[in-house]
């Protein structure tokens, strides 16, 4: 039996959204949705969401930090068949341990910019492959997102977003 060749995923939407990070002593805790819609004619077969959350730091090169097809992720979810014209959702929360997290100075201010990378594969398609900015909102106008404090005390905000990144950004 010959396997057609993978295609493009047109027909695969993938919507992420960030409910709230929480920072305590030992972690940065990132709760999450992710939605996957198939927008096409026929059933996607053996879906798989691979996840995970970094932190962003100039000293790091680019395809360290930006999820790409090659990426090793760790699974968060499958789905054996998603029909067409349906949707899932897999919610849940990272945790990333405070030691773990790169640290941006900005004067005294001890900053840092969590990233959501995500790979969706199923049979037959080429990966869908994102990275978002995880940041605080400035504002109901405003689209831009303002980095976390890690010298701040410890607390929850829920006044976050995400915001795609390019895999060309470098």
């Amino acid at each position: 039996m010959v396997t057609p060749p993978a295609s493009a995923a047109p027909d695969l939407r993938v919507e992420a959204e960030a409910i709230s990070l929480g920072r305590s002593f030992a972690n940065a805790t990132l709760s999450y949705a992710i939605t996957v819609s198939n927008l096409g004619g026929k059933p996607l077969q053996n879906l798989r969401i691979e996840a995970d959350m970094t932190t962003a730091h100039s000293s790091l090169p680019v395809d360290q930090q930006l999820a790409s097809a090659s990426t090793e992720l760790p699974d968060l979810a499958q789905i054996d068949q998603l029909s067409a014209g349906s949707a899932k959702q897999a919610r849940g929360e990272f945790r990333l341990p405070v030691g773990q997290i790169r640290l941006i100075r900005q004067g005294k201010a001890a900053l840092y910019v969590p990233l959501l990378r995500l790979r969706i594969h199923a049979d037959g398609i080429e990966p869908v492959v994102k990275t978002f900015v995880v940041g605080q909102k400035q504002g109901a106008r405003s689209g831009r997102l303002t980095p976390f404090r890690l010298d701040e005390m410890a607390q929850v905000y829920r006044e976050i977003a995400l915001q795609p990144l390019s895999p060309s950004l470098g």
